[in-house]
């Protein structure tokens, strides 16, 4: 049970990098548009 929290804490935690590098993609074009 223990490793399949930590398993689901590491999914949530890659998801949000994927969601700020993809907010952080989306400011810069639309600052360089």
């Amino acid at each position: 049970m223990i490793k399949v929290t930590e398993d689901m804490a590491a999914h949530e935690i890659g998801n949000n990098k994927v969601a700020q590098a993809l907010l952080r993609t989306e400011r810069t074009v639309r600052g360089s548009a």
